[in-house]
């Protein structure tokens, strides 16, 4: 566990998260009354024909109530997603299909790689989903949710990714914030205590069915962002302070003990909450300065190339293949 500052509140890390204003301390917002001229269809959704053969990077953005969408590794802008109340986090199957999370309308939707029809609605009643992660063993979808209360938040698991959730029972992530499934088909999140005061990270073992809680043997965090496997290896994204630079570092894990054995600084980075590794390459969604960036991976450093088109608080990053 690693422990930060205890004056910051669960609203200044929900800020991180919602990032309804960089810098600000605001909450995430409370549900709202689906509208179906927003939620229902795609309503000025577009994409280029050429994007159903090109990889493509998904890029929430939650001021703008869209996933703008860019060829990899270009970053031409060829497809636009609308429809959405506050998108957050978003994940991507095998097939190329793409999950996004839609925060205040408390559902999942899901996209053909280069469609613009939403190919699948699940509903979320347990809070806010911030964070989502697809079983590569099962297809299970799993979805990490913000409390939209004063309680817990909560983990949920769609079997094949239909019909209704099964809770996660949390003993030690109050506040799961993303996670990410390995070859096993173990699910693994990164999070919060409810008091802000500690990050912590578990891993739902698939065949006990409990969760056992990892042991860092070097402290190196702020606030949680995204995470990846690499091989062997678990990739672990750290927002650091509130429009400060982000950072990654590399664990290996073995027995529920986490040993550092690489980091990554995003020296012109700022906020970022989700981040997708391509090869020697790393590309996150910077809310601060309204842009997706590519680094080197695992060099870091400054950035080598920005997408900057028609965003304003990109938040999620997912790469789909065809």
């Amino acid at each position: 566990m690693l422990r930060i500052a205890r004056a910051r509140s669960v609203a200044v890390v929900l800020a991180a998260a919602a990032a309804a204003g960089c810098g600000k301390v605001q909450s995430i917002p409370a549900p709202v009354a689906p509208n179906a001229s927003l939620f229902e269809g795609a309503t000025g959704s577009w994409m280029k024909p050429q994007a159903k053969n090109a990889d493509l990077l998904y890029v929430a953005d939650l001021n703008r109530n869209a996933v703008f969408v860019f060829t990899y590794p270009a970053g031409d802008h060829v497809g636009t997603l609308r429809g959405f109340s506050k998108p957050h986090g978003e994940c991507a199957d095998a097939a190329g299909n793409v999950w996004v999370t839609n925060g205040t309308a408390q559902n999942l939707v899901e996209y053909a790689h280069g469609g613009t029809t939403r190919i699948a609605t699940l509903a979320d009643p347990n809070g806010f989903p911030a964070g989502c992660a697809v079983d590569p063993v099962t297809g299970n979808l799993a979805v990490m949710n913000f409390s939209l209360g004063s309680g817990a938040g909560s983990v949920v698991v769609y079997a094949g990714a239909k019909g209704a959730p099964q809770q996660l029972p949390l003993s030690t992530t109050a506040i799961p914030y993303r996670g990410v499934y390995d070859k096993k088909g173990n699910l693994w999140i990164s999070g919060m205590t409810s008091d802000a005061r500690f990050v912590v990270f578990s891993e739902y073992l698939a065949v006990r069915q409990r969760w056992r809680y990892i042991r860092l043997t070097k402290h190196v965090f702020a606030l949680p962002s995204g995470l990846q496997w690499l091989g062997d290896e678990l990739v672990v994204g750290d927002q650091g302070p509130i429009d400060s630079p982000s950072s990654v570092y590399e664990f290996s894990v073995r027995r529920g003990v986490g040993r550092l054995v690489g980091s990554t600084p995003l020296t012109n980075s700022c906020n970022m909450l989700e981040f997708v590794v391509i090869g020697k390459t790393i590309v996150t969604g910077n809310i601060c300065e309204k842009a997706v960036r590519y680094f080197a991976f695992p060099g870091g450093g400054t950035s080598t190339r920005a997408i900057r088109s028609g965003l304003s608080q990109p938040i999620g990053v997912v790469l789909s293949r065809p």
